[in-house]
């Protein structure tokens, strides 16, 4: 008789790979999405890259009408959205958290098929998840709406936010009256585009109606006069405008990259004063914050004493 080492039984391919799923997910960044209030919805895209710098009309109302799509889907309310070059805001409140994930998903998946099928490009559009602020009082939801509201007013391009030729939603806040966008049906109109080359034919109209933010959801006049006193407020502090879209020849480029700009944050790397990075005496690691080690003269005499010379002392 031929006595074998017993092997302990490997877990199934399903075990596996609901350990893989769940230590995935703990990674994760955790998000805190209260369906009772407002959030504040940003993403960007990789490198800042100018994918939406496109001011076409057609291109605007297929936009539009991928954000209306998206609230008649997943019963989100949305405050507020502007598309600019490489990034987009809005402020939106859904009745669960899954909902306002998946209508931010149905939105960034759709303009980034628009983009890419109009440019002719490929690839990757936005950088990584979307970043979610959730407003808790009245006075949050005033601050970030002003901001949504001066996209193109604070950078100068616009000296009025109603002027913006792209995805901008101050002009239906201040006229009282939604966006009416188009929907493309792709799969009707990829089988015909050999026989009928306009989209017109295959896209359907598709309304938005903008929610009142919570200090007026029961004075939708007063919401509109709110909205008007925000417009005139931002057109009062704007600085001089140029035309908008005027970022150079690479501008029509949608894989243009802007320059970077300093931030005013201050760096967690720069030395403090007692650093000595300008004293020549204390070596060259001085520079990092801390004092530098003596440097070894006799490598030699080291390795004798069987000590291994540092990777630090040896550069």
């Amino acid at each position: 008789m031929i006595l074998r080492p017993t092997v302990p039984d490997r877990p199934d391919r399903a075990a596996r790979r609901a350990d893989e799923l769940s230590t995935r997910r703990s990674r994760l960044r955790h998000r805190f999405l209260s369906p009772e209030h407002f959030h504040h919805i940003s993403s960007r895209t990789v490198l800042g890259r100018f994918a939406f710098h496109q001011f076409d009309p057609l291109f605007t109302a297929r936009a539009w009408g991928i954000v209306a799509e998206a609230t008649r889907r997943h019963h989100v309310e949305v405050a507020g959205f502007v598309l600019a070059s490489n990034h987009f805001h809005a402020l939106a409140r859904a009745r669960t958290a899954v909902g306002l994930s998946r209508w931010v998903q149905y939105v960034k998946s759709g303009l980034a098929r628009l983009t890419n099928s109009w440019h002719g490009t490929r690839g990757t559009v936005w950088d990584g998840r979307f970043r979610s602020m959730t407003l808790l009082d009245t006075r949050s939801e005033a601050t970030w709406f002003r901001y949504l509201l001066s996209h193109g007013v604070k950078e100068g391009l616009v000296a009025d936010p109603r002027a913006w030729p792209g995805v901008h939603a101050a002009n239906a806040l201040c006229s009282g009256q939604g966006v009416e966008g188009l929907r493309l049906n792709a799969r009707a109109w990829k089988r015909a585009a050999a026989v009928e080359r306009s989209m017109a034919a295959f896209c359907r109209p598709v309304g938005l109606t903008f929610t009142p933010l919570t200090a007026w959801t029961h004075a939708p006049t007063a919401w509109r006069a709110y909205c008007q006193h925000v417009v005139d407020d931002i057109i009062g502090g704007a600085r001089r405008a140029r035309p908008a879209g005027a970022h150079g020849h690479h501008a029509p480029s949608p894989r243009y990259v802007p320059p970077r700009q300093d931030q005013p944050v201050p760096s967690l790397r720069r030395p403090g004063p007692a650093s000595g990075r300008d004293d020549p005496a204390r070596g060259r690691s001085a520079g990092r914050g801390h004092p530098a080690r003596p440097r070894c003269a006799d490598r030699a005499g080291r390795r004798r004493s069987g000590r291994r010379p540092s990777r630090r002392s040896a550069l």
